[in-house]
């Protein structure tokens, strides 16, 4: 049984190998002769008169801008300020009564899946309470 599993996974393997390899792209070779025919009749002698130049000079007038002549003066004043704000006054708070205080209390009950709940409370004076 084993063995039929494993000659089973083998041609897999084999065949899926071989579909990958056949998936794969030949790359073209690259020509690496020429296979035009060039005729040279001279020797090439670029001639600057058969370029053609763009001329084109700035504009040099020298136009000078009007600027208006500003008069103005700067007068001194004393920077007047409130000095005379009061401060705001807090608004007191009313007072909250004291709540009143149990001394002792206990607390229990019954739950469903018998379960208990128990609860005591002790106070001995003011001062732990806040």
């Amino acid at each position: 049984m084993k063995s039929i599993k494993y000659i089973y996974s083998s041609l897999f393997f084999l065949s899926a190998g071989l579909m990958t390899v056949q998936a794969q792209e030949k790359k073209q070779e690259e020509k690496s002769t020429v296979s035009e025919e060039i005729e040279v009749v001279r020797p090439y002698k670029p001639i600057l008169a058969e370029a053609v130049k763009l001329r084109r000079s700035p504009n040099l007038d020298d136009v000078k801008t009007y600027k208006a002549r500003l008069n103005y003066s700067v007068t001194d004043r004393k920077l007047e300020i409130n000095s005379d704000i009061q401060k705001l006054q807090a608004q007191a708070l009313v007072d909250e009564k004291q709540t009143e205080l149990v001394n002792n209390y206990v607390k229990g009950g019954f739950g469903s899946l018998s379960t208990l709940l128990g609860e005591a409370y002790f106070l001995r004076s003011y001062y732990y309470f806040s």
